[in-house]
């Protein structure tokens, strides 16, 4: 995220405890939207931006819903869209033919994602890949695929920008990948 978010404006679709929403204000951001199914997380976040001196909208919601309407410079959607998958194995989704109603629900929240992106907006996604044999696994995954997900998606271009650290006791079997969608 730019340093400068002065005259962007900002969705944040499972905004937690409003750590980014919250981000993306103190460095202008205006509008800034952040949508959450947890009431407490929702509230944490409420307050947080009352002592941080920011202005967000907090709303409960999921996603696609109504709480998520217009265009955004930015759409946030930080470890969500599998939350909505029966099968949690992003590879086995896009790979595995058994698993076509759920690459349907991830194909369609793409289309979503999209939908809210402002032309010359940026759509950032965080998707977890799980491994039962991490070794293995890792050896086939290839992410670029989610890439071309998100173009077919109609993104105008999409980049897989890699995995960030994050708890340790996790990373073994999992890797986090962040991707940038643009419109």
């Amino acid at each position: 995220m730019p340093a400068d978010l002065r005259g962007k404006s900002i969705l944040d679709i499972g905004c937690s405890e409003g750590f980014f929403a919250n981000e993306c204000a103190k460095r202008g951001a205006a509008p800034v939207v952040g949508i959450d199914t947890s009431l407490g997380r929702l509230l944490t976040a409420i307050c947080r931006a009352r002592v941080a001196g920011v202005q967000v909208t907090y709303r409960m919601g999921v996603f696609p819903g109504p709480q998520a309407r217009g265009l955004f410079d930015y759409v946030l959607c930080l470890s969500v869209l599998h939350h909505s998958l029966r099968h949690k194995d992003l590879w086995r989704v896009l790979t595995d033919p058994a698993f076509s109603d759920d690459l349907d629900v991830l194909r369609g929240r793409l289309r979503g994602l999209r939908s809210l992106t402002a032309a010359h907006g940026k759509c950032i996604v965080e998707m977890p890949y799980e491994y039962d044999d991490p070794m293995a696994e890792r050896a086939v995954v290839d992410f670029d695929r989610f890439t071309h997900e998100l173009k077919s998606a109609g993104f105008a271009d999409a980049r897989c920008l890699g995995s960030w650290d994050y708890n340790p006791d996790h990373a073994r079997f999992k890797d986090r990948m962040i991707y940038v969608a643009e419109a």
